[in-house]
């Protein structure tokens, strides 16, 4: 019986780390590049974005039933929709009734009125100018 070989041999395949007393340099990611943002497709148009030009919605359960809210921060628990800061792609989200769908769970009778009330409360382009750290589970 031949001896085992220790489990980081190179015996026909790929090693991960960088082996055995080295260290990794820092900041280095191979899969990742420096310039490499989130993309994501807006319920509205169905064109992709980066993820800092469009807003984050989510449902919230409450005592009236599941509300859509939207989620500035990017921090509020639940499936969330994106969808572009404008009039013209809430309006189409509300028209197709792609809140619903994109929440996977019935949401009440989202207005055209309420959503765009939500937009108007952020200033343009104040999402873009901040840092937001990445949503939950995307941080790898």
């Amino acid at each position: 019986m031949a001896a085992c070989a220790p489990p980081n041999a190179k015996r026909g395949r790929l090693v991960s780390g960088p082996g055995p007393g080295r260290q990794p340099e820092a900041g280095v990611f191979p899969n990742v590049s420096p310039q490499h943002k989130p993309r994501r497709t807006c319920i509205g148009c169905r064109t992709t974005g980066e993820q800092d030009q469009l807003t984050r919605w989510v449902v919230e359960a409450g005592e009236g039933g599941n509300a859509v809210v939207a989620d500035p921060s990017r921090r509020r628990s639940g499936r969330g929709a994106w969808l572009h800061p404008s009039p013209e792609c809430a309006a189409l989200a509300v028209k197709r009734r792609a809140f619903a769908r994109a929440f996977r769970a019935p949401a009440d009778a989202v207005t055209l009125e309420a959503v765009l009330a939500a937009l108007g409360a952020f200033p343009r382009g104040s999402r873009a100018e901040t840092t937001v750290q990445p949503e939950s589970g995307s941080e790898n």
